[in-house]
């Protein structure tokens, strides 16, 4: 079920979750770590894969598709990575100060498709504008 990959050997960890997910693949819970562990390590592929299954379960959950806009970046996805990032921010993500951070997203910042979609999104601008309010108190 599970793919290797050559890049690299899996630490303890990615084995344990891996095994964890393979003897319950309904144990939602090890699959969030699962992902992030795939991430972390960079077994992208990987990682993407259970992003979208993460997803496709806890289909409210805009932190699973701020996840999943991640993954994609990170595999030069960057349209998709846009889009995703979208959804995340209108199902009620709203760490603009987080995101815009996160150098999983770096390419995708650099996107003409992402800087017009800042500037113009009435949601981020509604953000941007309680993140400034917040700085000044």
């Amino acid at each position: 079920m599970w793919e290797q990959s050559l890049k690299m050997p899996k630490s303890v960890e990615l084995s344990f979750y891996e095994g964890l997910c393979r003897r319950d693949p309904e144990n939602w819970a090890a699959r969030k770590m699962l992902a992030e562990t795939y991430t972390k390590e960079k077994f992208l592929n990987e990682a993407l894969k259970e992003d979208m299954a993460l997803c496709r379960h806890f289909t409210d959950d805009p932190s699973c598709f701020y996840n999943l806009a991640c993954s994609y970046a990170m595999i030069g996805r960057i349209q998709e990575s846009v889009e995703t990032l979208k959804k995340a921010v209108h199902m009620g993500f709203d760490d603009l100060d987080w995101m815009v951070n996160d150098f999983d997203l770096r390419d995708a910042f650099e996107s003409e498709e992402f800087k017009d979609w800042l500037a113009t999104d009435p949601i981020v601008a509604q953000i941007i504008s309680e993140m400034d309010s917040k700085s000044k108190k």
